[in-house]
């Protein structure tokens, strides 16, 4: 599996826990990442939204942004910095037919969920501001930014693990692979990724069998090297 970039994952991340949201199941959440056009988010403010027949609230996931701290510091060391921008169009949304969720409480909800919001390897995502984005006329927008510390490293990474299935009785055993000497860390939760201090998280030992339907993510933890990509299967 081709490895992702962990920022474009926090991205996929932040996404997935607002579209799991009972309280937003009826507004549309799109990626920026996916190439979201203006037409894609007038058709969910105004016509047809993908996740159900209420109209009038999209909440985008925009691309990350990086802003430095210290220039001189070795890597660079930088800010990471993810904005939800929720907008609104109150002639829909305020009527019969629309989410009945204004701008401002969209903003609530993101705040409530994305604070302190961990998404693998450490990360840990933190409120940063909310101001108003310029839209067009007849739309309220806000950005809701979140920010966690970001370096970049001039250290070789270790290598991405290998995970192995084989069938079993019980499911599919699993087995990890990784350079020699390195840490395996792995998560079975299907919205969990292998942190240092996470709860989720296990130091793989041996072979273990999960059942159908499972979801499998791994580092590596190498000393002299930065944490290795995240490595990922799906056991059907």
């Amino acid at each position: 599996m081709q490895p992702i970039d962990q920022l474009l994952r926090d991205q996929r991340d932040f996404a997935a826990r607002l579209l799991e949201e009972p309280a937003l199941a009826q507004v549309a959440v799109l990626l920026e990442e996916k190439g979201v056009t203006e037409a894609d988010v007038q058709q969910a403010l105004t016509t047809l939204n993908p996740r159900g027949d209420k109209i009038g609230a999209v909440l985008v996931v925009l691309m990350p942004v990086l802003v430095p701290e210290t220039p001189d510091a070795p890597g660079p060391r930088s800010r990471a910095r993810l904005t939800v921008q929720a907008i609104e169009t109150p002639l829909y949304n305020r009527g019969a037919g629309g989410t009945g969720l204004p701008a401002t409480a969209l903003a609530l909800h993101v705040r409530s969920l994305l604070h302190r919001f961990s998404t693998g390897l450490g990360a840990v995502w933190s409120f940063a501001g909310q101001e108003p984005v310029p839209v067009d006329e007849g739309n309220v927008s806000l950005g809701i930014s979140f920010e966690r510390p970001h370096q970049d490293s001039g250290a070789p990474r270790a290598s991405t693990p290998l995970i192995l299935g084989e069938p079993d009785s019980g499911g599919t055993l699993v087995s990890i692979q990784a350079e020699p000497g390195a840490t395996i860390r792995y998560t079975l939760s299907p919205m969990a990724y292998p942190a240092l201090d996470a709860e989720t998280t296990e130091i793989y030992a041996a072979p273990f069998v999960v059942p159908a339907g499972a979801r499998v993510r791994a580092v590596a933890a190498l000393t002299g090297k930065q944490t290795s990509n995240i490595a990922e299967e799906f056991f059907a």
